[in-house]
């Protein structure tokens, strides 16, 4: 097969292509290189200070939401305690009422009605469901129930929802109380003037399945129970001796009825400045606990601590033992609520934590103690503590339009910084660029004219040497297919016909 003619001019044209492309190449490769670098770095440089800024923010955000429900949780807990005060107050004065007259049932009984019809105040509840509230408020009085009981631990008079007592009951039997396992009778016919006894707060137990009863099947959401803030039903007990001449004669107690300490927490969302008619599970809202871990008010009526029909307390809400009441310290799903119950009542100490809950949602947790030392609460010195979970994903709204707002800042200075910067390097690329194509032209040259040049130089050597009459030379390989190798086979063609002429010339000669 002939091999493909390549001219000196293809050559040439060929070298030129590559001394100009070569150039435009590498100056493209560098040039963007450089842009990867100023993107990626900018682009680096606006995530981290955006990070950072915003991280700053939300840290900055959670300090001063976390400090400001600190103060609302500590007012409620003085608020609680003030509450008990006035209940303590109320048990000493009608004490002091009842030993100024005869301690006769006919003559205390409308002293007791009395002083029961005076003590009202509003509660505001919803019978209806969080989805479709029903709001409901009435007057109703604060004591469920008010009672004399004599020395011997009998109800001499009761007075029941501002009407008497149809039965009596000798209640230094704890089985004859109301959650048959009370034991109030005994731990204030012993105590001094003017001491006042307060129990645990007594509930009966709601269990989940009755809580539920009206709630489909299919669905565990607690935003459709209806009627949740009037299912519970109890009391917290305050009592104190009665002396009438420094005699001993009886005891008298108040029980303060549920639904108005339901009112402590029922209507506050921390997050709002106005009270609700009910906080809900599903939302913000406040959970109350004892000294011993127990919730005493939550939107959950079966995690409130409570009594069963035969006078015992209904279990602890465990991994083995679930379904019952909902008690911090014993809780074994969550390390959260034994922290909370550890700092609140075992230190005396608040919490302030945040955490992202089961469907993602941003919480804040608060909790401080409620000092209160009487009675039941003596040891501990604390009634118990209240829980604030708080949702405050809108309040990271503020560390959002920070951040969105950081990120434009910092792309329009990237976008200086770019131009700046892509000036600079270009300068200087171009430059180098230049003095590399500059040496690389001459290097080329160099190569160019000697792959060239050397093969003419020979010829021309032979073709002087045939000129001066000296065939008998040999001509230089030429490698290349080109006019200079064109040009070597024309003079070995030239020296093949003088050899062919000297013969014939020789031939003539000898004839």
């Amino acid at each position: 097969m002939k091999a493909m003619k390549v001219t000196i001019l293809v050559k040439l044209m060929f070298l030129f292509m590559v001394v100009g492309m070569v150039p435009i190449i590498i100056v493209g490769i560098i040039s963007l290189q450089d842009a990867r670098k100023i993107g990626y770095g900018a682009a680096k440089d606006a995530e981290n200070l955006g990070a950072e800024a915003v991280s700053d923010t939300t840290a900055a955000i959670t300090g001063l939401v976390g400090d400001a429900f600190l103060k609302i949780a500590r007012q409620i807990a003085q608020n609680i305690r003030a509450d008990l005060l006035e209940r303590e107050t109320d048990t000493r004065t009608l004490a002091r009422i009842l030993a100024t007259g005869n301690l006769t049932a006919e003559s205390m009984q409308p002293v007791i009605t009395a002083f029961h019809q005076s003590k009202q105040a509003d509660i505001w509840y919803n019978t209806g469901t969080d989805v479709a509230p029903k709001e409901k408020k009435e007057t109703i009085p604060i004591y469920s129930e008010l009672a004399f009981i004599d020395v011997a631990g009998m109800e001499i008079v009761k007075v029941v929802n501002g009407q008497p007592a149809e039965t009596l009951a000798d209640v230094s039997k704890p089985e004859n109380t109301a959650f048959k396992a009370e034991a109030y009778f005994s731990k204030t016919i012993n105590l001094k003037k003017g001491d006042v006894y307060v129990s645990r707060l007594n509930t009966w137990y709601l269990p989940e399945e009755v809580a539920r009863k009206d709630v489909p099947e299919d669905t565990k959401e607690w935003n459709i129970l209806p009627g949740r803030d009037v299912m519970k039903s109890g009391n917290m007990r305050f009592a104190t001796p009665v002396f009438v001449a420094d005699e001993l004669k009886g005891i008298v107690v108040l029980s303060y009825d549920y639904r108005h300490i339901q009112a402590w927490t029922k209507h506050i969302d921390p997050a709002l400045d106005a009270p609700v008619v009910s906080t809900t599970y599903e939302g913000n809202y406040i959970l109350m606990y004892d000294d011993q871990g127990d919730t005493l008010i939550h939107p959950k009526p079966n995690n409130i601590r409570g009594y069963l029909e035969d006078g015992t307390l209904a279990h602890r809400n465990t991994v083995a033992t679930p379904g019952g009441i909902f008690n911090l310290s014993h809780f074994d799903k969550s390390d959260t609520y034994k922290e909370i119950y550890q700092h609140t009542i075992s230190d005396g100490e608040t919490l302030v934590k945040s955490a992202i809950d089961v469907k993602g949602r941003n919480k804040m947790t608060i909790s401080v103690p409620i000092p209160y030392n009487r009675g039941e609460y003596q040891r501990s010195g604390y009634l118990g503590g209240l829980m604030l979970s708080v949702n405050t994903d809108k309040f990271y709204e503020t560390a959002r339009i920070t951040e969105n707002k950081i990120s434009e800042r910092i792309a329009a200075t990237n976008e200086r910084i770019r131009l700046s910067t892509e000036g600079v390097q270009t300068e200087n690329t171009i430059l180098a660029v230049t003095l590399a194509t500059i040496l690389m032209v001459i290097i080329l040259g160099i190569i160019a004219a000697n792959t060239i040049s050397k093969p003419i130089r020979e010829l021309t050597k032979t073709a002087n040497i045939i000129s001066e009459a000296n065939v008998d030379v040999e001509i230089p390989v030429i490698k290349t297919r080109d006019e200079i190798y064109d040009l070597a086979e024309s003079l070995k063609a030239v020296l093949a016909a003088v050899d062919f002429f000297r013969e014939e010339l020789g031939m003539k000669e000898k004839k």
